[in-house]
């Protein structure tokens, strides 16, 4: 069985209670972290940029950085400086792919990079692209407002990567962003991802271990 990596949302962390939050993740394994900068022009919430990152992102965890934003070269740049391990970026606010990738590069070095497809966009305009590219996620609920329902179309988007990647023999990884709880991380595990976003499912559960397992389908045999 292939590893799958679980990420929680920071954006429903407890920012009063930061640190304890952040031990609590570490003391049950999980150390990636999925980072949210918007900037109130690609979506219309603001959240955390660069500022917040070394207090959001400490010593010890991974990030994976989401930008929802309308020019993303920049702050691409200063998240790798940062030491971002991931930085992504939409499909929708980059002019010229080609050119894009080819002006990270040099701050990307042995990091990943990668797209994002909204919910309205036709995946089958990005897989032309995909050997360019470290992850490609799919936004499973319109980004930038939390609390959204699961948008199923997203699953189909899921299988035809999934295909695509492996006909093609690329090391492009999915990701999936959207309304992951116990009932949809199994549908898109199902469906061919790698790496899964969670928000308040995850982040509000209890038991972090037991809302992991559920994500992935993982059945609890003592029930």
């Amino acid at each position: 069985m292939k590893h799958l990596e679980i990420l929680p949302s920071i954006l429903s962390f407890d920012f009063k209670n930061i640190n304890t939050e952040l031990k609590r993740m570490k003391d049950n394994g999980i150390t990636y972290l999925h980072y949210d900068v918007m900037d109130g022009h690609f979506v219309s919430n603001i959240s955390f940029g660069e500022s917040l990152y070394k207090q959001l992102v400490p010593e010890g965890f991974k990030a994976n950085v989401h930008l929802m934003v309308t020019n993303p070269l920049p702050h691409a740049i200063k998240f790798y400086e940062m030491g971002a391990d991931s930085v992504l970026v939409h499909y929708e606010a980059i002019e010229n792919i080609a050119s894009f990738v080819e002006d990270i590069k040099p701050f990307k070095k042995d990091k990943q990079i990668g797209i994002v497809i909204n919910p309205e966009t036709d995946v089958k305009e990005v897989l032309p692209h995909l050997h360019l590219f470290d992850i490609v996620m799919v936004m499973t609920v319109h980004p930038g407002a939390s609390g959204q329902a699961f948008l199923k179309e997203g699953l189909d988007k899921i299988k035809i990567l999934r295909e695509f990647i492996d006909n093609k023999k690329l090391n492009t990884l999915i990701e999936v962003d959207g309304g992951i709880n116990g009932i949809t991380g199994p549908l898109a595990v199902e469906s061919g991802v790698d790496m899964l976003v969670s928000g308040s499912y995850l982040c509000k559960s209890e038991d972090l271990i037991k809302a992991k397992e559920s994500i992935l389908g993982i059945k609890d045999i003592n029930n």
